[in-house]
C-alpha cells in the first residue's frame, strides 16, 4: 500500500511570495511495532500560478483567522466519526509565532471550527487551485 500526501506551501522569500504544492507517495512501515525507515516513493512538485493577486490572497487568509484555531481533536465534545478519509495540517509559522492544527474529514461535520476549516480549504482549492491532482 502507498499513501499519497499533498504539501502546499505559501512562502515569502528574498522579497517574493511563492505558492507551491509537492506531492508525494510514501511506502508506511512493513512492521508498525518496530522502528523503521520512512521510504518517499517518488514526488511531484509544480508552482501555482493563481488568479487572486498576493494581496488579495493575503487578505483572505488573514480573513480565516486560522491562527485562532484548535486542532480538531480538541474541540469540545467533538467525537471524530468517520473511520477513513481526508486529513489536513494547516502550519502557520511566522518570526515570532506557530501554529499546527489537524483535521480529519472536516467536510463531515457541522460544528463551526469544522464549516470554516471546511471554508478555507474550498477557498485554497478553488481560488489557488490547491489540491488539485
Amino acid at each position: 500500500m502507498t499513501n499519497l500526501t499533498t504539501i502546499t506551501i505559501l512562502r515569502y522569500s528574498d522579497s517574493t511570495w511563492r505558492l507551491t504544492e509537492t506531492t508525494y507517495w510514501r511506502e508506511p512501515p512493513s512492521d508498525w511495532s518496530k522502528p523503521s525507515t520512512l521510504i518517499i516513493d517518488s514526488s511531484v512538485t509544480r508552482v501555482i500560478a493563481p488568479d487572486l493577486s498576493i494581496t488579495a490572497i493575503l487578505d483572505s487568509l488573514k480573513g480565516f483567522r486560522l491562527d485562532t484555531f484548535m486542532t480538531q481533536k480538541k474541540i469540545p465534545g467533538f467525537r471524530n466519526m468517520v473511520g477513513d478519509g481526508m486529513s489536513y495540517k494547516i502550519e502557520i509559522a511566522t518570526k515570532g509565532f506557530y501554529n499546527l492544527t489537524s483535521y480529519d474529514n472536516p467536510s463531515h461535520y457541522r460544528d463551526g471550527y469544522n464549516s470554516h476549516i471546511t471554508q478555507f480549504l474550498n477557498f485554497m482549492k478553488n481560488n489557488l487551485g490547491a489540491f488539485v491532482q
